[in-house]
């Protein structure tokens, strides 16, 4: 009995764990040897989550982050609130209720740091077309697809809500609606973005923008695609 209730939870556990580490191979890479680091708490503090070698063999795990002691001047200067660290917001303060107050900050593009030089910067998306959206979605169009990204958070949390805004274009306003379903802990985590609707634009006013969105965790790392834009 006791071995059968062992297995269900290494079951049950294996699905986080696994998307704590993701192996991958960069397409094209023609950089040196690379750490895979976060400048979320500053240039002159890179948080490491992993390598990539000369052929472009990468690991990143979120487990292996060593993140510095948490002093007032590094909160002050590079954390937020929870209800303002994902990509998409909802519009009215009290939406996340008292857990949108917790301590929290986004990763921003992982960086490849080669010899103390920031050699060039990551894209996880599902669909190479999205990556446009991501570098400036002033100007380049969305499309539905998913893309991820890190956050820290000081506590463990659960979010389960919906929430609806309202975007502005030239002749009136477009409703937006953001479905969040996450289950953080206390540290770094993996998020999900999975643009469900596009809303089509002119584009001479602006670009498409993503007008339905689901942010959960990290369901699938195997849809992970890599992508670079390097430096030099």
């Amino acid at each position: 009995m006791r071995t059968v209730l062992i297995i269900c939870v290494l079951t049950l556990l294996s699905p986080a764990l696994q998307a704590q580490k993701i192996s991958r191979t960069l397409e094209n890479h023609h950089s040196k040897t690379a750490d895979l680091v976060l400048f979320a708490t500053g240039m002159d503090n890179p948080l490491k989550l992993g390598i990539v070698d000369a052929k472009g063999n990468l690991s990143a795990d979120l487990s292996d982050i060593l993140m510095p002691a948490i002093t007032d001047e590094l909160k002050e200067m590079y954390f937020t609130e929870l209800r303002d660290v994902f990509m998409f917001g909802c519009g009215g303060r009290d939406d996340f209720g008292p857990q949108g107050n917790i301590p929290a900050f986004r990763g921003g593009n992982i960086a490849l740091l080669t010899d103390n030089e920031w050699a060039g910067s990551l894209f996880l998306v599902s669909d190479p077309a999205l990556k446009p959206w991501l570098e400036d979605g002033g100007y380049n169009s969305a499309v539905k697809a998913t893309f991820w990204e890190i956050i820290y958070v000081e506590k463990d949390v659960h979010l389960d809500l919906n929430c609806t805004n309202e975007t502005g274009l030239e002749n009136g306003s477009v409703e937006v609606s953001y479905s969040y379903s996450l289950d953080l802990k206390k540290g770094f985590n993996w998020v999900e973005y999975s643009i469900e609707q596009v809303y089509d634009t002119n584009p001479e006013e602006r670009a498409s923008f993503p007008s339905i969105v689901t942010i959960s965790n990290l369901k699938n790392p195997e849809k992970m695609q890599w992508l670079a834009n390097y430096f030099f």
